[in-house]
């Protein structure tokens, strides 16, 4: 049995599945075109330059998710979500750990 959600995120669609064991979802407009994916990863997978920015630069905070970013145009980018004082935030890297948005 394939389980899947959409939800409406902004003026595009988010479609969440399971695939080979990885909680996945894509981002897609109402053309149908495909924006970006995401596929949840272990903190401790990001890229060695990603957990060394995310240990210098948010040293207080505890990395609770991670994902891998495919854009559409083939971009590769990492997101953490990191806590601190039961606040969340999500932060995006390039796999140099570089940031790219908070």
């Amino acid at each position: 049995m394939f389980r899947y959600f959409v939800t409406k995120e902004g003026d595009k669609y988010e479609a969440g599945f399971k695939q080979n064991g990885i909680t996945m979802s894509a981002l897609i407009t109402p053309a149908g075109e495909l924006v970006e994916t995401e596929s949840d990863m272990s903190p401790a997978k990001l890229p060695a330059a990603v957990r060394a920015k995310l240990a210098s630069d948010y040293k207080a905070y505890k990395v609770t998710e991670a994902a891998v970013l495919v854009l559409a145009s083939g971009a590769t980018t990492y997101e953490a979500e990191v806590s601190k004082g039961g606040k969340h935030q999500d932060v995006v890297f390039n796999a140099d750990g570089s940031l790219v948005k908070k």
